[in-house]
């Protein structure tokens, strides 16, 4: 069973692979991903399809930090109702503990832990999928919107 993404949002991709002289919907189709899912939230796609998009798409821009590029764009709202559970949060933790709770229902390739050590609070994400070749976009991608 393949592992999926919900409210992809990929958006942020086309506007950036635009940006580099890409056409983002040769790169969706070579990646095996519908142009619906950029304006149906509810599509569910491949992650690895959009692992892969992010890996061609940085190899054929020459590019090392493409996962970094569309990252920053993103929003917090764009995780939709995701988003306004973490935001009625009353501390950040409780926002944190939100997002861990509820995140594989957006993303299933993803594994959110909120741990108190002490008096720290340690994250722990984890990719869940892997596809052949590097990861390094994805795992940039998943770092830099925590960040």
């Amino acid at each position: 069973m393949s592992t999926l993404l919900q409210h992809v949002n990929l958006t942020e991709f086309v506007d950036v692979a635009r940006q580099l002289g890409l056409d983002p919907y040769r790169q969706l189709r070579q990646a095996g991903i519908s142009p619906t899912a950029l304006v149906d939230p509810e599509m569910r796609v491949p992650a690895k399809s959009v692992m892969q998009l992010l890996e061609d798409s940085a190899q054929l821009a020459g590019l090392e930090d493409l996962g970094l590029r569309v990252a920053e764009t993103r929003q917090l709202t764009t995780q939709g109702p995701l988003w306004t559970v973490m935001r009625e949060g009353a501390t950040l933790r409780n926002a944190l503990d939100a997002m861990a709770r509820y995140l594989h229902l957006l993303n299933e390739g993803i594994d959110l832990r909120i741990e108190t050590v002490g008096d720290a609070a340690v994250v722990r994400l984890e990719l869940l999928v892997s596809i052949e070749g590097s990861m390094r976009q994805s795992t940039e991608f998943v770092i830099c919107l925590w960040f």
